[in-house]
């Protein structure tokens, strides 16, 4: 397993990557770093076993350059970011981060303002369109869009 981290490089600190954007495919390793702004950002990987950093494996990065996307579309409408990220691409300080796998699609929960009952537990009961959560970014992994469509709700809600 391995722990990645991000900063900024005018920054001292650096910040861990939940483990959920972490994946290894046994000969490469990913690592997505979402919610980045424009700026000049550090890596750092460090290889563990059974919990512990192994010695000497630190890997940090040159520096890399990360450039802005156009906000343009329905989450940004007018300028206004109505979705779960700030026009600078940051993750809102208020939003809710669901991780979702192929595992845990129906017992995922999530407290969600105006629901019948909370936690509301599979992915269908969090996005249903009477309690959708607000501020919150989905992360998918190994789930179909078929599965989602399926089973719990149209696209457009789960990838809002």
């Amino acid at each position: 397993m391995y722990n990645v981290y991000v900063k900024e490089v005018s920054s001292a600190e650096w910040i861990r990557l939940d483990t959920e954007l972490i994946r290894n495919y046994g000969y490469y390793g990913r690592a997505d770093m979402v919610g980045l702004k424009v700026g000049h950002y550090h890596f750092k990987l460090e290889a563990t076993q059974s919990g512990d950093v192994i010695a000497e494996s630190t890997v940090i990065s040159d520096a890399v350059s990360v450039s802005a996307y156009d906000r343009g579309g329905f989450a940004h409408k007018d300028g206004i970011a109505v979705g779960a990220y700030n026009n600078d691409g940051t993750l809102k300080s208020n939003a809710r981060v669901l991780y979702v796998t192929n595992e845990n699609f129906n017992t995922v929960s999530l407290e969600v303002t105006g629901a019948v009952s909370n936690p509301c537990v599979g992915l269908g009961k969090v996005m249903r369109k009477d309690a959708k959560p607000d501020l919150c970014r989905s992360v998918l992994s190994g789930i179909s869009p078929m599965q989602i469509s399926l089973n719990c709700c149209p696209m457009s809600m789960a990838f809002s």
